[in-house]
């Protein structure tokens, strides 16, 4: 289980525990709370070493230095306090920590048993002042939008169909945002599974409404580091790239003047036309919307520091790039032909692929079959076939793949497309296998 799943069973336990003391049943009440301690305590040690995700590291160290004192596990109660404040817990949190420590201490013992040193109820233990310790860690890091209503006929209200409107597009960029900076981070290290995990951890990108000023409609959105932590991955480059992922957004997304030139050429080197178009057209829609107008404020939503402008045709060109239909057009042609050239390749150089050039059309897809595994040693008595389609991901090319209702990618170097045919035959191979074993 990962580190969310774990904190709620051992919730879901606690609770379990709480019922079964109300109905008097002290052993099944010990029980339970036994397991539930398990479960925060590995909840909690998950983040031993990622002191910088606050305040769900000391709330969860926290829980479970509360949940040992209900075990009489004094010891590892003071233990896990200590792991907590070992963080950066914010003052409240702080002092619990501090007080469970004063708990496990033998004169304080003496005087009280465990079950009477704190509250028990849920809210005491397992969410006792996170909510206002949760939302201060994210206003730390919040930026402030105003979002008004362009026709003065609304007297100063707004309608709820402005703020639906661009809270879509504001979602909608920061999850493109969120997926693209995820690949560049990670392209070269999993080059084989990248483009499908970066679809998982985009879901996982939230923007949070973190407080709200109904006059003109002012909303402080942050993003919470934290929930996007499910992709088990420890590498820097991610945990960089995770930690770093909101201040940027509000740095090339939001802050900045869409009409400066320079910003406009950074922009245009950071990403492509592909990348720029997933980010920014979302943005740009809002901006281009005559109903509302949006801007940037300070905390109280007093005063603006930054109006989105209307575009001018530089930005429009940089910020919503739009292919024509030739320029499409020639790019699938030349990926098209990438592919035949690597076949003939490969007929040249081995006997394991024979690819014909009739399994491709103009659509860049391909058809995997019974005889394209046996040419790698994979026989089957069923039959097989999957349509493979080329593309191309951040100048690398993706073969993707639907079989059984499962997607497999293979993603690297256009070059080397009889490589990446090879593996996504021995993946989809692989995984047949441990189906029918």
């Amino acid at each position: 289980m990962n580190l969310r799943e774990l904190h709620r069973e051992a919730l879901t336990k606690f609770k379990e525990a709480n019922l079964e003391k109300k109905n008097g049943n002290k052993g099944l009440y010990k029980q339970l709370i036994e397991e539930a301690f398990d479960l925060e305590k590995k909840a909690a040690e998950l983040l031993i070493d990622e002191k910088q995700i606050e305040p769900t590291r000391s709330v969860l160290f926290r829980s479970a230095a509360n949940l040992a004192l209900l075990c009489n596990r004094f010891e590892e109660a003071k233990r896990l306090a200590e792991l907590g404040l070992e963080g950066s817990p914010f003052i409240e949190l702080k002092n619990e920590l501090e007080e469970i420590i004063q708990k496990t201490l033998p004169v304080a013992l003496i005087h009280k048993p465990a079950e009477l040193l704190f509250d028990l109820s849920e809210k005491n233990i397992i969410q006792q002042v996170e909510e206002n310790a949760y939302l201060a860690s994210l206003r730390k890091n919040a930026i402030q939008i105003k979002v008004e209503e362009e026709s003065p006929k609304f007297g100063g209200a707004i309608a709820v169909g402005s703020v639906v409107n661009f809270l879509q597009n504001l979602n909608e960029s920061f999850k493109h945002f969120a997926q693209v900076n995820f690949i560049k981070a990670l392209l070269d290290s999993k080059p084989d599974s990248v483009y499908q995990d970066s679809k998982q951890f985009s879901k996982n990108a939230k923007l949070l409404a973190v407080d709200l000023n109904f006059q003109s409609f002012g909303i402080s959105v942050a993003a919470d580091e934290g929930i996007m932590d499910s992709y088990k991955d420890h590498s820097q480059e991610y945990k960089t790239m995770r930690k770093q992922l909101f201040t940027e957004f509000k740095e090339d997304v939001l802050t900045a003047d869409y009409n400066d030139y320079d910003f406009q050429q950074k922009i245009k080197k950071k990403y492509t036309e592909e990348e720029r178009l997933k980010i920014y057209s979302p943005v740009v829609n809002s901006i281009s919307n005559k109903s509302y107008r949006v801007a940037i404020t300070n905390e109280d939503y007093s005063k603006k520091t930054n109006s989105f402008k209307p575009l001018n045709e530089s930005a429009k060109k940089i910020f919503k790039p739009s292919l024509s239909n030739n320029e499409k057009k020639e790019e699938n042609n030349i990926e098209y032909l990438n592919v035949i050239v690597a076949v003939e390749t490969g007929k040249a150089l081995t006997k394991k692929i024979n690819l014909e050039n009739s399994l491709f059309d103009s659509a860049n897809t391909l058809k995997l079959n019974n005889e394209k595994f046996t040419e790698l040693g994979f026989k089957y008595e069923f039959p097989i076939d999957i349509n493979v389609s080329l593309s191309s991901v951040s100048g690398k090319s993706l073969l993707e793949a639907v079989y059984d209702g499962i997607t497999f990618e293979i993603i690297g170097d256009a070059n080397n497309l009889r490589d990446l045919y090879e593996k996504l035959i021995k993946k989809v191979a692989e995984y047949i296998a441990n189906r029918d074993s």
